[in-house]
């Protein structure tokens, strides 16, 4: 992989938003771009596809692009493209580009992105910095679409929805934390890998903002036998006061006595 030239940079990135009206150039040029930094040492993650191009090089060309869209249905339709294209860069590219868009049309697209992606990294960029402002912007309109992708068909739906409000949970200025917790009182299905994963998220970063109401939801999710409370409730526990873990952990005892398995998140 060459070494980053401002000056360089600069130039091929504008070449590649001088595409931005023809679709097949745009791509083309695009991957051009991707080949000449690509760094075949990386190894990517699973689930993901990609060259390998630093990140700089990925805000260079976002920063290009948004440039060259003079609306936002503009950007939206480059960031569609760049989604078409099926790897790492292109698509974190296009996650950068719908930041501005009105929360309706960027809750509506990224939730239908999140459907056809297991890219870990891009799962973070969609469900933290993309949807940040949207989440400002209208918090009710963000917490009713992530609840019913909650309850989306695909697990891979339920997955990002989790992610999204784990985020949100996250984010000291989002103050919905009641109907967050929700999700957990009413349950969840026998979670396994990627869901489990996201819904142990959102219970450490709950258990983090309001740990009093986290432990009680999960004390009620083990007197219930939820199988799936077991591990959630485990990876709440250092996050909670002593006082409180005392309290989940004599649910956890009693748990364990009465023979509940957790469920896996392999």
């Amino acid at each position: 992989m060459p070494a980053i030239d401002r000056a360089r940079l600069a130039l091929q990135t504008a070449r590649v938003a001088d595409a931005a009206g023809d679709p097949e150039a745009l791509r083309r040029r695009f991957r051009d771009l991707m080949e000449f930094y690509a760094d075949r040492t990386r190894r990517l993650m699973p689930d993901s596809d990609g060259y390998g191009a630093p990140l700089p090089v990925l805000k260079a060309q976002a920063s290009a692009l948004a440039e060259r869209a003079t609306t936002s249905d503009q950007a939206a339709l480059l960031a569609d493209v760049l989604w078409s294209m099926e790897f790492r860069e292109a698509r974190l590219v296009a996650a950068k580009l719908i930041r501005g868009q009105p929360p309706d049309d960027i809750l509506y697209r990224i939730l239908a992105w999140a459907g056809t992606t297991r890219d870990p990294l891009i799962m973070a960029e969609l469900a933290g910095p993309s949807l940040g402002e949207a989440r400002r912007r209208a918090p009710a309109t963000f917490l009713q679409t992530m609840m019913d992708g909650c309850r989306a068909a695909t697990s891979s739906q339920r997955s990002f929805a989790l992610r999204a409000l784990a985020d949100a949970a996250a984010d000291r200025s989002f103050q919905a934390l009641p109907d967050v917790l929700e999700v957990l009182s009413r349950g969840v299905e026998a979670p396994v890998g990627d869901e489990a994963r996201s819904l142990t998220l959102l219970v450490v970063a709950l258990a983090r903002r309001t740990p009093g109401e986290t432990a009680r939801v999960l004390r009620d999710a083990l007197d219930r036998r939820q199988p799936w409370a077991y591990r959630l409730a485990a990876a709440a526990m250092p996050e909670l006061p002593e006082r409180t873990q005392a309290s989940l952990q004599r649910s956890l005892s009693a748990s364990r006595a009465a023979g509940i398995i957790a469920s896996s998140v392999d």
